[in-house]
């Protein structure tokens, strides 16, 4: 056996032997009041700190995609920064139910920029 082995034996056969404490048992939480954004908003055990529901994550993925499809218009037409966040204030502001088509629209009429051209 090695010295580190053998002090490392030596070491842990003086300590008591202490079970490891269980975690108790509680619903799944966010952190600092951020939702948990990985699982449906439909379960009454998930809930964010201090009771802040969790975030839809199907209406979430559908407002990522719409920001990104929006974005091929800013990329077209070169917008600033500014300019990028106003698109993003404006397509998030509209209906959810108008989204498939905006995504669609802005995909069939804005390609994506190949990198280098």
């Amino acid at each position: 056996m090695n010295k580190w082995a053998e002090r490392a034996a030596v070491h842990f056969s003086r300590k008591p032997q202490v079970p490891t404490p269980k975690t108790p048992k509680s619903p799944l939480m966010g952190v600092m009041g951020a939702g948990v954004t990985s699982l449906c908003v439909d379960r009454g055990d998930l809930m964010g700190v201090l009771g802040v529901p969790t975030v839809d994550i199907f209406k979430t993925e559908d407002a990522m995609r719409l920001v990104a499809a929006a974005m091929l218009a800013c990329d077209h037409f070169k917008d600033s920064q500014a300019a990028r966040e106003a698109m993003r204030d404006e397509v998030l502001a509209t209906p959810a139910e108008h989204w498939p088509d905006l995504i669609k629209h802005f995909h069939e009429t804005y390609p994506p920029v190949l990198a280098g051209r």
